[in-house]
């Protein structure tokens, strides 16, 4: 997998060194380099990088500014500091930076960061691909549960008191509420597309202004206004540019 990078540093030449770093490593992919934070701001909007090596001690908007900024968008990259003073380190894991670099920042430990978060991105990996394609709900009393196929879904809509959940097999009612369903579903096979209503993003067929069409009939579901940024992200990435 490579991992998309961006630099942010005010200084030329530790941008140059980063940059020599990263050609060095076939599996990273340097998307910007950029002395303008707000530059940076801008890209990750709509760039979504893997990691960001960051400064600290940046002109206008420090490397912790920075730091609070992106924590209001919905991208979480890797962010590893890079910095001539050691004293900031405990600082920036209060703000859960993944990593710390004191210049001048030889390239063994430039690797080892990198190696850090290859492994944690394959951890992730085998734990989606491990995840049960079923669960269990209990359904008319609490001696009852029935076994629901992830494949089976078609879509979850949530109502005042319970969840009705319609598969391939039939509309099953369960007492539980939307958060417990969307807390088990985590994944990128899910997406909560309002504030009722949970779908198979592979049974996405069309979506046609504030409303999604699903698969095999075609069924018409709603897009929620604080849930379209989600959809559409997951859209971006997957559509041909």
């Amino acid at each position: 997998m490579t991992l998309k990078c961006m630099i942010i540093d005010d200084e030329q030449h530790s941008i140059n060194l980063l940059e020599e770093f990263i050609k060095d490593i076939t599996d990273l992919k340097l998307v910007l380099s950029t002395t303008n934070v707000l530059e940076a701001i801008s890209f990750i909007q709509n760039e979504m990088p893997d990691i960001i090596f960051l400064d600290i001690n940046m002109p206008k908007v420090s490397g912790f500014e920075f730091l609070k900024l992106i924590k209001s968008t919905d991208h979480s990259p890797y962010v590893i500091l890079i910095t001539a003073y050691s004293e900031y380190a405990v600082q920036g894991f209060d703000l859960d930076v993944f990593d710390y670099l004191v210049k001048p920042v030889p390239f063994e430990r430039f690797l080892k960061s990198i190696q850090k978060v290859q492994l944690l991105q394959k951890k992730l990996k085998n734990t989606d691909s491990g995840q049960e394609d079923y669960f269990f709900v209990k359904v008319d009393s609490k001696n009852k549960s029935v076994k629901i196929s992830l494949s089976e879904i078609l879509y979850i809509q949530g109502l005042k008191n319970y969840v009705s959940i319609f598969t391939s097999s039939g509309r099953i009612v369960t007492m539980l509420n939307m958060k417990d369903i969307e807390d088990h579903l985590k994944s990128n096979k899910f997406i909560r597309v309002h504030r009722s209503y949970i779908i198979p993003t592979d049974r996405i067929s069309k979506i046609d202004g504030n409303r999604v069409f699903i698969s095999p009939d075609s069924t018409e579901i709603p897009i929620g206004e604080s849930y379209k940024d989600a959809l559409y992200k997951f859209l971006s990435e997957r559509s041909i540019k």
